[in-house]
């Protein structure tokens, strides 16, 4: 997969959404002095990759390293157990790193455990936190990390980058098609790369696929009309790529026909199909399930006593 062999490796390999966060992070490399660091955005923005890079470029020993996901590891135990034994851990010199990606799964008991932990080792420790929902992350961690944040890609440097892939790759390209295909992928660097090797064939790269069902129009259908049919066009129309943006826009969209306790069980339901949507072998089944469960919260929303917005997306 290009989006895996073309990961960048260093900081100066890395495409930052802005010149700014940019000259930040090089300014605190070149000074020896990185803070805490709250690195939030959307998926596919390079928020993981980052934080990895930072990581291995402030403490190069493995020994000055601990990257832990989150998302698996939500608990205070793992806040006790693994990451104060790791900064507790007595023998090892220079300044070591937490990397905690997909902070916003950790419970609140475990932030709140984190943040004492930052100000107990906070001379020779870093933590860095990556999230999709800087929301979800209490306010004592925010105001203790420089907040960076990876919006999604403009088309010119996904541009850029897919130049340099496609010339490692060899593959000959128009620029109006690249083009096309930088503003399909909704600044989603990942997306962007999966498209540009599923449409590169015979060394030559090809028009990116035509757009699918309206979001909009599928959600519509969803949550007030054929709810058959827009599971079959769930099953016949959307490609793995276009199912990961359907769950984004449900991620903007969800908040304004739902809302209180029916707006957090969807928000849950579309946490737990973005999960599993990256090891699913079937992305069409698990979408299937989440529409299905959104279907459920707004048929029972809509019963006496229960409040629903009553709005299509």
């Amino acid at each position: 997969m290009w989006y895996v062999t073309h990961r960048p490796r260093t900081v100066e390999e890395l495409v930052f959404p802005d010149d700014r966060i940019a000259s930040a992070v090089r300014r605190w490399l070149e000074d020896g002095n990185l803070p805490h660091l709250l690195i939030t955005g959307p998926p596919g923005t390079g928020k993981t990759t980052a934080a990895e890079i930072l990581a291995r470029t402030v403490a190069p020993e493995d020994t000055r390293r601990l990257f832990l996901n989150a998302s698996m590891e939500t608990g205070i135990d793992t806040m006790r157990e693994r990451v104060l034994a790791f900064a507790s851990r007595s023998g090892i010199s220079g300044l070591r790193i937490v990397v905690l990606d997909e902070a916003d799964h950790l419970s609140r008991p475990a932030q709140a455990s984190l943040r004492s932990l930052m100000d107990r080792t906070a001379a020779w420790c870093r933590f860095l936190l990556t999230a999709n929902w800087e929301s979800r992350i209490i306010e004592p961690l925010r105001s203790r990390a420089v907040r960076l944040v990876f919006d999604r890609l403009p088309p010119e440097r996904l541009v850029a980058l897919g130049r340099r892939v496609l010339e490692r790759e060899r593959i000959r390209y128009d620029e109006r098609v690249l083009v096309a295909h930088a503003e399909r992928s909704g600044g989603d660097a990942r997306r962007f790369l999966e498209g540009l090797e599923s449409s590169s064939k015979n060394g030559e790269l090809g028009s990116p696929p035509k757009e699918r069902i309206p979001f909009a129009e599928l959600l519509g259908d969803v949550v007030e009309g054929d709810f058959v049919l827009a599971t079959e066009r769930i099953r016949s129309e959307y490609d793995e790529a276009t199912i990961r943006d359907f769950y984004r826009f449900c991620a903007d969209v969800l908040p304004r026909i739902l809302s209180g306790a029916d707006l957090l069980k969807a928000l849950v339901h579309l946490r737990d199909a973005v999960v599993d949507h990256e090891t699913t072998a079937f992305p069409d089944v698990v979408c299937v399930g989440f529409l299905a469960a959104i279907r459920l919260i707004v048929d029972e929303g809509s019963s006496p006593g229960r409040r629903r917005s009553g709005k299509r997306p």
